[in-house]
C-alpha cells in the first residue's frame, strides 16, 4: 500500500512548502516512486520542484472536480522518481472551493486512490490556515507530518492543528495517523529556539522526528532556484538534514504511530 503523507500546520511560514518538495525529492533520489501533489493555490510547491507556474494543460484543480485522470494531470519534475500533480498560481479560486464543498470533502481522496500502484509515496503540500482544499488533503493521508517553526507563535499554533487532526481522524477519516513533529527554522543558541526546542521534547519527544531542521540561507533560496535543495545543493548540510528525515519517514511508514487521540 503506497504512503500518502500530509504536510499541515495551522501557521503560515513554517516550512511546509520546503519540507514537502524537499522530503519528496529525497525520497526520490532514494529511488522511490513519488508523487508531490500541490494543494496550496500559491502553486510554491510546483514551482520549487521544477514546473514552470504557467505550465498549460490540467492541473489539480480538474482532477479534484473528476474531470480529468491521473495520468493526464500528472508532470515530470527535475527528477526521474519524482513527478508532481501542480496547482499554477492563482489557478485555484475561493469558488472553486465552494463547488468541491457542494460536491464532497473525500473527492481528492476519491481521486488518489488511482494511484495505488503507481507510487511508493504521495506527498501532499497544503495551504495555511486550513481551507477546504486542506481538508480534502487530510481526508486523503494516511498519515501527517506537522513542521513546527523554533518560534513562540508557531508553537502556539500547534494545539489548534492537533486538534484538527484529531476532529477529522474522529468523523472522516478513522486510520489517519500522525508520522512526527519536525523542527524547523532551529537557530542553534539562540534563546527562544532554545527554549521551544526543550518544551517540545519535554511534552511531545515521542511525537517528534529525531531529524531538526535548522534556518538556512540555502533554504531561503530555494524559490530562486526552482529546484529542491537536495538535488541543487546536495552536498550541503541542509540538504542532508532532508535526506534524513527522508530515511526516517521511510523507517517509520511501516509502523507509524497511531497517536491521534478518538474523542468520544
Amino acid at each position: 500500500m503506497e504512503q500518502i503523507i500530509c504536510v499541515i500546520s495551522q501557521k503560515g511560514g513554517v516550512g511546509k512548502t520546503v519540507t514537502s518538495v524537499n522530503l519528496a525529492a529525497a525520497l526520490a533520489m532514494n529511488r522511490k516512486k513519488t508523487l508531490l501533489v500541490d494543494c496550496d493555490p500559491q502553486g510554491s510547491a510546483s514551482a520549487s520542484a521544477g514546473i514552470h507556474r504557467n505550465i498549460s494543460g490540467p492541473t489539480l484543480k480538474q482532477g479534484a472536480k473528476g474531470i480529468c485522470t491521473l495520468e493526464e494531470i500528472t508532470v515530470l519534475s527535475c527528477h526521474e522518481f519524482l513527478k508532481v500533480i501542480p496547482m499554477p498560481r492563482g489557478i485555484f479560486h475561493e469558488d472553486d472551493e465552494f463547488d468541491l464543498m457542494q460536491g464532497q470533502k473525500t473527492c481528492l481522496r476519491t481521486f488518489l486512490s488511482g494511484a495505488e500502484d503507481l507510487f511508493d509515496y504521495i506527498i501532499i503540500d497544503t495551504a495555511a490556515p486550513a481551507g477546504f482544499l486542506t481538508l480534502n488533503a487530510i481526508i486523503a493521508a494516511n498519515a501527517v507530518i506537522i513542521p513546527l517553526q523554533c518560534e513562540l507563535l508557531a508553537f502556539q499554533t500547534l494545539r489548534l492543528t492537533i486538534k484538527i487532526l484529531e476532529q477529522v481522524k474522529l468523523t472522516d477519516n478513522p486510520g489517519l495517523k500522525l508520522a512526527g513533529i519536525l523542527l524547523t527554522m532551529y537557530d542553534q543558541g539562540e534563546d527562544v529556539s532554545e527554549r521551544i526546542i526543550k518544551s517540545v521534547r519535554k511534552h511531545l519527544k515521542k511525537y517528534m522526528f529525531k531529524t531538526v531542521i535548522p534556518r538556512s540561507t540555502q533554504i531561503r533560496e530555494l524559490s530562486i532556484w526552482c529546484k529542491p535543495i537536495v538535488i541543487r545543493k546536495i552536498g550541503t548540510v541542509a540538504a542532508q538534514n532532508y535526506f534524513d528525515l527522508a530515511w526516517e519517514v521511510m523507517q517509520m511508514c511501516n509502523s507509524v504511530k497511531s497517536n491521534l487521540k478518538k474523542r468520544n
